[in-house]
């Protein structure tokens, strides 16, 4: 993908729940606004997003903000401090994800390590990869100022699908200028939620 000509430092998103009807909504709860800090780093080209939800502060290295490469969450309760710590071990796409016409299908696949029965069940645990993959459409192409003012440049509109769990659909703007993922809306059967960028410093 052609290397951004702008950065972002921070990022503030708020999230609103337009779930119908309401009482339907419970998975929403879990989703709110973000308010994070970036750091793009020269060497690996991967961005490193700051933030803090819940209680814990999380540190994420992800490739443009579409994909979590690794991730730290850091949990003091009660006075006890726990980190857990995840990461990819192989990541591939298929498609022109350089360009992304209106219209182009992409996807990736992303292995991780997990802690699973052996044997079909009737072993032991133990650690093997595991493939997700997902599927990705181009839908359309606005001005970045549709989803901020002080935006510049082009977005593409991109929404993706976890192919072994097609209950929800995650709908993101990928900022050209800046080479920059950020999610818009979340959709599942009963929730329909979206992101509403609030501030924007680079």
């Amino acid at each position: 993908m052609p290397k951004p000509e702008k950065s972002i430092q921070h990022l503030r998103r708020v999230f609103k729940d337009n779930s119908e009807p309401r009482q339907y909504s419970d998975e929403a709860v879990r989703l709110n606004g973000r308010d994070s800090k970036y750091l793009s780093d020269e060497t690996s080209k991967q961005l490193t997003e700051r933030f803090k939800d819940r209680g814990s502060q999380w540190a994420k290295v992800t490739f443009r903000g579409l994909i979590d490469l690794a991730e730290s969450e850091f949990n003091n309760h009660a006075g006890e401090i726990t980190i857990e710590n995840k990461a990819l071990t192989k990541l591939s796409f298929e498609g022109d994800w350089a360009n992304m016409p209106v219209g182009a299908l992409l996807r990736y696949t992303a292995q991780d390590m997990q802690l699973l029965y052996t044997n079909d069940g009737k072993g032991p645990r133990a650690l093997v990869p595991v493939d997700d993959r997902y599927s990705c459409e181009v839908q359309s192409q606005k001005p970045a100022s549709t989803y901020h003012p002080s935006l510049t440049g082009t977005a593409k509109v991109l929404s993706c699908t976890r192919d072994a769990y097609q209950y929800s659909t995650d709908i993101y703007v990928y900022l050209e200028m800046y080479g920059m993922f950020v999610p818009i809306q979340y959709v599942t059967r009963n929730v329909q939620g979206e992101w509403t960028i609030e501030v924007v410093e680079s």
